[in-house]
């Protein structure tokens, strides 16, 4: 399985492009109805641009999900459709934010075909794709894409459950959000207390 289909290079989609095109892959991608900048992510990130979704779906042995959080729902929807009419199977990797309950309604939509679908999270930015950040699987093909991208990135499968991996990213951000709070709160409290400059 070596032809990979990403819907769409773009900050996350475009590194993940790369790394896939220098460990020998082949990535698939339609950017018709994409932004510039997406098509210039696609493009210098070593993609082969196919002219419509369904192409990338026909040369493609796993699809990667990366789009807007309100695009996640409608994409699995076209691609449902798309491989019912043309009788294609293959492994559905959705890696947006998105809740716990959208992923498992994508689960549900994709069901209608028996799509292979894998629950995924980056935990961690773009920019540190090399070094930190992380893949988490969960589905019942999730070992198996694991072994299949295990040196290309950081990725570990954490659980069969769909949902599991959408969990865990909701937690970590949610875990972000409160150290920073906790920090602005700290911060605040020694400004009025007129120690802002022992604590900068």
């Amino acid at each position: 399985m070596k032809n990979i289909g990403i819907f769409y290079p773009g900050e996350m989609g475009g590194v993940l492009c790369k790394k896939l095109v220098k460990n020998d892959f082949h990535v698939f991608s339609s950017v018709s109805e994409r932004s510039p900048k997406t098509r210039q992510s696609a493009i210098q990130n070593g993609a082969i641009l196919k002219d419509t979704i369904e192409d990338v779906i026909l040369s493609s042995d796993i699809i990667f999900s990366l789009v807007p959080p309100s695009r996640a729902v409608s994409l699995a929807t076209e691609y449902i459709n798309i491989c019912s009419s043309i009788k294609k199977k293959q492994i559905f990797i959705d890696c947006n934010s998105i809740s716990p309950s959208t992923v498992l309604k994508i689960a549900n939509i994709l069901k209608k075909d028996s799509i292979d679908f894998l629950d995924g999270a980056f935990i961690g930015s773009s920019n540190l794709i090399d070094t930190k950040t992380k893949l988490f699987l969960c589905g019942h093909r999730a070992v198996e894409v694991v072994k299949l991208l295990k040196g290309t990135i950081q990725i570990s499968a954490i659980s069969s459950q769909i949902g599991k991996a959408s969990e865990l990213k909701m937690c970590f951000a949610g875990f972000n959000k409160s150290l920073i709070a906790l920090f602005l709160e700290f911060a605040y409290a020694g400004f009025k207390a007129g120690n802002w400059q022992d604590l900068s």
